[in-house]
């Protein structure tokens, strides 16, 4: 839901709750009990703002897992160490702005994580230019689009990815 609200187009309540609903099938057709999922897009916003308040707390593994404190992405085996030297710390700057970004606000707050108004203003404008670029991605070829197997299974199904 956030990311591609975020970054691909923003999605119509409906549209959230289709989704919501999606989820629930397929926690359905891996076995995990239904009994307590939010059924809603609105009982699903409610739980989730609950378990912020309730249960996130502040630890290493919270910061570990939004790539803050650690010491990065390993090194791709195809990859000559000396240029992974060069081009990890960007990575890792990337993926952290993103990842922290994309956290609510009361999340950050909670784990103690960096964030100002000018880091806001630089996600919500990145945001806003991948937005503009999802229309000419789209246009893409899906061999450019798609990983091999979606590809594939779309092939095999006779359907238009």
């Amino acid at each position: 839901l956030t990311a591609t609200d975020t970054f691909v187009r923003r999605l119509s309540t409906e549209e959230k709750e289709q989704l919501v609903s999606e989820s629930v099938t397929w926690f359905e057709r891996y076995g995990v009990s239904a009994r307590d999922i939010p059924r809603t897009y609105a009982d699903f916003a409610g739980y989730f703002d609950r378990m912020l308040e309730e249960r996130l707390v502040a630890h290493r593994t919270a910061a570990y897992g939004v790539g803050y404190a650690t010491k990065g992405w390993p090194r791709p085996r195809r990859v000559h160490p000396a240029l992974w030297w060069l081009v990890r710390r960007p990575i890792d700057a990337v993926s952290s702005f993103l990842t922290i970004g994309g956290l609510p606000p009361r999340a950050r707050e909670i784990l103690g994580l960096p964030w100002d108004e000018r880091r806001e203003r630089r996600y919500q404008r990145f945001a806003r230019a991948c937005r503009a670029l999802d229309p000419l991605y789209s246009r893409l070829p899906a061999r450019l689009r798609l990983h091999p197997i979606p590809l594939r299974a779309f092939e095999r199904e006779g359907q238009a990815a």
